[in-house]
């Protein structure tokens, strides 16, 4: 093996790991970028849903309308399982799932999942009253989870505080429920992002970086070949003189 070979392997192997390294890096960051994004995504959606919500609830109290059995519906806790059913079918075509739930619910379809359960868990264990805003994220095998927890204000306390308080066709309709106070966890708003989707998102970020990086290698080991080439050239000229 001659010397030019030797340095050329030398150099080469020595841009290979700096390139691996790069490319591990910058997956990883590209990674961690889809997850903010997702984040930030999430944040958006239940920030969304709690003002519609807040709003929702305020207009429904304040306007006089007698609740009965045809104007239920109306109430956030009826029509917020829709507003995100709607998202996730006619919105978002990702496979995102979005749920309101809780783990004492009215309507069986709201009860929690084993994720939420421990989301709920969590925010009971970790929250405070000055960290209203915390949120419990999972990056799973299967799907990235988040969740944010609804808490009971005053408003909420008309349908959830005591059973002799609540109206007629809330009392008549559920038996469960009740008893709530203010700053109480009643459930959590929960978004779901299956994984592929997610690894497809990271792709399709990747690539561009990724080709960029290659490209990179391919110009050093080039640019190596070159010098070796020209410094043998050179050592040679320099015996012969």
């Amino acid at each position: 093996m001659n010397l030019a070979t030797r340095l050329f392997i030398v150099i080469g192997f020595g841009a290979s790991v700096a390139t691996t390294g790069l490319l591990v890096y910058t997956y990883n960051m590209t990674k961690n970028d889809t997850y903010h994004q997702l984040e930030r995504e999430s944040d958006s959606i239940y920030n969304f849903l709690m003002a519609a919500r807040r709003v929702g609830q305020k207009q429904f109290l304040d306007s006089g309308i007698e609740l009965t059995d045809k104007t239920v519906g109306f109430l956030p806790a009826h029509s917020l399982p829709r507003v995100s059913e709607e998202f996730s079918k006619n919105w978002d075509h990702r496979g995102i799932v979005i749920r309101t739930s809780s783990d004492r619910p009215r309507n069986p379809r709201n009860i929690v999942n084993n994720y939420e359960q421990l989301a709920m868990d969590w925010f009971r264990e970790n929250d405070r009253s000055d960290n209203k805003n915390s949120k419990y994220i999972v990056r799973g095998a299967k799907k990235f989870f988040y969740a944010r927890p609804i808490w009971v204000v005053k408003s909420c306390l008309k349908c959830h505080g005591a059973r002799e308080d609540a109206p007629t066709t809330i009392r008549e309709r559920y038996s469960e429920a009740y008893d709530y106070e203010i700053g109480e966890l009643r459930g959590v708003v929960s978004i779901s992002t299956p994984t592929e989707e997610i690894s497809g998102s990271i792709i399709k970020s990747f690539l561009p970086r990724f080709g960029i990086l290659f490209g990179s290698f391919l110009l050093v080991i080039f640019l190596v070949n070159q010098m070796v080439q020209k410094f043998i050239v050179h050592s040679n000229q320099n015996r012969d003189d």
